[in-house]
Order: structure tokens, then sequence, then C-alpha cells
């Protein structure tokens, strides 16, 4: 079963295990087993980790501990080079909707305003990311068919 790794910054993950249950038997069902790195914050030291293009799906949640704001995490992630899917939520919509509006706000991130609807949206988020790769190996499959098909 191929892996569908999340990077998860969240200061309450607790208060996700029924979504996470949700979302391993959604990605089981497509042959993927979903696994997450969990942080509270954002820890400097994995940097270096995120150029492994390790994960699949980052989800980080706008206010974390010490302070830290998730758009602050998305900037840092995008300046070292690390470009996957992202997913920024919050409980507070108002405050969501403004952080989003600013003018240094990062773009290409996929947001969700209020708990209520947050799983159904990752799961969302992670069927996309499954039918991006599954056109891309496709693409690659049959580019690679062609180029036996020309040697002969």
């Amino acid at each position: 079963m191929q892996l569908f790794k999340t990077f998860w910054c969240e200061d309450n993950i607790g208060d996700f295990k029924k979504e996470i249950k949700l979302i391993k038997n959604h990605c089981k069902r497509h042959q993927r087993a979903f696994e997450f790195d969990h942080y509270d914050f954002y820890p400097e030291e994995l940097t270096e980790e995120l150029f492994t293009g390790q994960y699949s799906l980052m989800l980080i949640d706008l206010n974390l501990k010490n302070e830290q704001k998730g758009t602050e995490v998305i900037e840092i992630i995008r300046n070292y080079g690390a470009y996957v899917d992202v997913l920024l939520y919050s409980n507070n919509p108002k405050e969501l909707y403004k952080v989003t509006q600013e003018e240094n706000y990062v773009e290409g991130v996929f947001i969700h305003a209020g708990l209520k609807g947050l799983g159904q949206k990752i799961r969302d988020v992670i069927d996309q990311i499954m039918y991006k790769e599954n056109m891309a190996i496709h693409r690659n499959e049959t580019y690679l068919n062609s180029k036996e098909g020309d040697s002969k």
C-alpha cells in the first residue's frame, strides 16, 4: 500500500481523533496508508527534512503554540523551496479571512474557515492530490510506452 504522508501543525491535535480515523479509512479505500508528522508549532530543525519531498500535504492551523501563525509556517516552508499542497484552517473565520486578504499572504494555499466540515475538506484535498499524482504516473507511463514503440 502506497503511503500518503502529511505534515500537520496543530496545537490541539486531540480534537481531531475522529477525523483522523475517517481520513485513514478514506485513504485506505484508495489503497493508501495515511500517516502524519504532528507538531504544535513549526520547529526550525525541520527545514532540511522538508526538502526530501516526503509530504503529500501540509495541514496548518492559523493559530499555533508560541504565538506562531500558520501563515508564518507557510512562508518558512515556501522560502525553503518546499512546494507542496497546503491547507490552512482556523476556528476563527474572521481572522482567517483577514489574514488571507493581506498584501503579504502566501498564495496557492487551500483555506477552510471553522472546524465544521474540515474533515471533509481534508479528504477532498487528499482526493485532488491523489488524482494529480495518478495523472502524472499515467502521463509518464504513456511517454515511456511511446518511447518503447519508437525504438522498435
